[in-house]
Parts: C-alpha cells; sequence; structure tokens
C-alpha cells in the first residue's frame, strides 16, 4: 500500500513538474465544415411509424471556436502538442433533409420553420509537429483524437395556412466520434503563428434523432460527419 501511494506520488510530481516547464499555448480559428447525413429515416406520428426515402440532409456550414493546451514533448525536430479545442456551428438537418425528398423550399411552403441543430464541439486532440532548422516559418503537423459533440435541435414550428400553428419538441443528443486533423503553422515571431487545417470527424453510432415529442419523433439512421477547413492564429504563451 505504502509503495503504491509513493509511486502515485511520483507520478504526480512528475507530470506537475512537467506541465510547469511546459510551453502553453492558445489560439482562436474559423472556417467552415461540410457535414455529411445521408440515409433513410423514421417518423413516428400518432403512433404510426413511417420510413422515409433516403435524405441528404448534409451541407456546409459557417464554424469558429477556439483552443489551449501545451507542448508535452519538444526534442528538436519532433513536438507533441496536447491541446482541447471547443467549436459552434449551426445546420438544419431537418429542413434540408425535408427539402431534398419533397423539393427545395418546400419546408417552408408548407408554414414550417424551426428545428435547427445546434453543434457543440470539444475535442482532445495529440498533434504530431515538426520543426526545421533550416526553414523555420514552416511547422506541418498531423494528429488524432476524440471529439465529444452535443447536437441540439430546436423546437419544430408548423403553422398551415388558416390553422392553429402545432410546435414539435426538439431533441438533444451526445455523441462521440474520432477527429483526424492535419495542417500547418506558419511562424512569423516566435511566439504568433497563423495557421491552416483540415479535418475530418467520423461520428461514432447509427442514428441521430432529430424530435423528440410524443406526438412526432424523427429519426435519421446515421451520424453526422464532416470536412473541415479552418484558418487561424496560435500564441505561444
Amino acid at each position: 500500500m505504502k509503495q503504491s501511494m509513493t509511486i502515485c506520488i511520483l507520478m504526480l510530481t512528475v507530470f506537475f513538474l512537467q506541465i510547469s516547464q511546459a510551453q502553453f499555448q492558445a489560439g482562436a480559428f474559423l472556417g467552415f465544415k461540410s457535414y455529411g447525413l445521408k440515409a433513410a429515416g423514421t417518423v413516428t406520428s400518432g403512433g404510426n411509424r413511417q420510413v422515409t426515402p433516403v435524405q441528404d440532409a448534409g451541407g456546409t456550414v459557417f464554424n469558429f471556436g477556439g483552443f489551449g493546451g501545451y507542448t508535452a514533448i519538444s526534442e528538436g525536430v519532433y513536438n507533441l502538442d496536447l491541446q482541447l479545442k471547443a467549436s459552434y456551428s449551426s445546420i438544419g438537418f431537418l429542413e434540408r433533409g425535408y427539402n431534398n425528398i419533397a423539393g427545395a423550399g418546400q419546408f417552408a411552403a408548407q408554414g414550417a420553420s424551426g428545428a435547427g441543430t445546434s453543434i457543440f464541439e470539444f475535442d482532445l486532440l495529440g498533434l504530431n509537429r515538426f520543426t526545421f532548422r533550416k526553414f523555420k516559418i514552416i511547422e506541418p503537423y498531423a494528429g488524432i483524437g476524440m471529439s465529444f459533440n452535443i447536437y441540439s435541435t430546436s423546437d419544430l414550428t408548423v403553422s398551415p395556412q388558416g390553422q392553429q400553428s402545432i410546435t414539435r419538441t426538439g431533441n438533444s443528443e451526445f455523441k462521440l466520434g474520432l477527429i483526424i486533423t492535419y495542417g500547418t503553422l506558419i511562424r512569423v515571431s516566435p511566439g504568433i503563428a497563423p495557421y491552416i487545417q483540415f479535418s475530418h470527424l467520423l461520428g461514432f453510432g447509427s442514428t441521430t434523432q432529430l424530435t423528440n415529442d410524443t406526438q412526432y419523433t424523427y429519426i435519421v439512421n446515421d451520424v453526422p460527419g464532416y470536412f473541415a477547413l479552418s484558418a487561424g492564429i496560435r500564441f505561444d504563451l
């Protein structure tokens, strides 16, 4: 027992010493995400269950966020950066899917509104970054990590002409994914580096539920994934 406690204390001491000597980093970015969500769906309304045709509910949307982290390993050419990244985007999966089946603009034409999905993403990343003494301006990197996503769909409101409006409750879901990232820093000074980055998200799971109402439930038999392009700036503190 005493030996285990001693080992734990030593490991924690080494960890905090490493943190205290590490170079911290922070930054912000903006860009675009091209989401994919394409499959048949299931609609349950008034106790009746109906399978929809295959729908393409994906699309490209604006994205922005920030990150913080530190350099865990700095050994000449090779560096390991550990980062926590947070970002936000919004897309109308339900509207896009409906219009894909019924025709462009039919969602609004039927008196429907709302049901936009806000996406809050948190990524834990390990980035393998390379520095070159004779060419210091470019620092390419690539990494992989876990992505934690909250998909929050607002309420769906349907207001048929001449009839009373109906509101159906939106749904919120938490989903995991694998994120692959690569890009390059452009080192303009020791503490400042603009960068360009590409990312791919592979979502885990098999369905995405957009509404959660006792009278109307809408489920797509797929999970969102994306390809993203972003540009930002990193500060080494």
